[in-house]
């Protein structure tokens, strides 16, 4: 087991390799279906059965957000912060296996943070494999940036991919992003079982497809 500051600001940590797992969640913080990807992702290092360190954390930045005008900023801020964060402990050694590569989840408002997370990283460490996953993110960034996610998700970063639905009542959730592979499932087979929690919308719908059946499905070679 590894430890250090880092492992700290999250809400949950396991290492296994030499790479980096996070989970930003969207701006109600981590939910039952955070968790279960978190788990899913930790079944999974743990068959691998590897020698090295991984660390995977859902990074709960809910006490960070404000309002709704400002939520896409805050969790910008909050992804340049953990890729701050993450630089000081590879440099305090907290962290004892080289970083070599980087998996940026974002969900919703949270794909703001795990984009600026991957891009700082990656400018900091351009030899490190970055990939960047949004599920059904939130693409517009305060009342003159409309088209912010279009233009910016997915650029400086090795892999870009979005999870969406077309038909569910967020607002700028549901258009394809021209700098990731994008994954529609709004008809997806799998969906007819599913019914959101009650007070929820599809809007959860691509994060549970992830973690279900995409992960496995998309993401193993890249």
């Amino acid at each position: 087991m590894a430890s250090g500051s880092l492992a700290e600001e999250g809400n949950t940590t396991f290492f296994f390799d030499n790479s980096v797992i996070i989970i930003f969640p969207g701006v109600g913080g981590p939910d039952c279906f955070t968790s279960e990807l978190q788990e899913i992702l930790q079944n999974d290092m743990q068959e691998l059965k590897q020698d090295n360190e991984k660390f995977l954390c859902v990074w709960d930045w809910s006490e960070f957000r404000g309002n709704v005008l400002t939520a896409a900023f805050d969790s910008e801020c909050v992804g340049e912060g953990a890729a701050e964060a993450l630089d000081v402990s590879s440099k305090n050694n907290q962290l004892s296996a080289k970083i070599t590569s980087i998996h940026s989840i974002g969900v919703s408002v949270g794909a703001f943070a795990a984009n600026a997370f991957a891009r700082k990283y990656n400018a900091q460490y351009p030899e490190s494999h970055v990939k960047l996953t949004l599920l059904d993110p939130f693409t517009g960034r305060g009342l003159f940036g409309p088209n912010y996610g279009r233009d910016n998700f997915g650029l400086d970063v090795d892999v870009a991919e979005q999870y969406l639905n077309t038909d569910d009542p967020v607002p700028t959730t549901n258009s394809p992003l021209p700098l990731c592979k994008v994954y529609d499932v709004t008809d997806a087979d799998e969906r007819n079982t599913f019914v959101p929690p009650k007070g929820e919308s599809m809007h959860t719908w691509p994060l549970v497809y992830y973690s279900r059946y995409g992960y496995r499905r998309n993401n193993q070679d890249t």
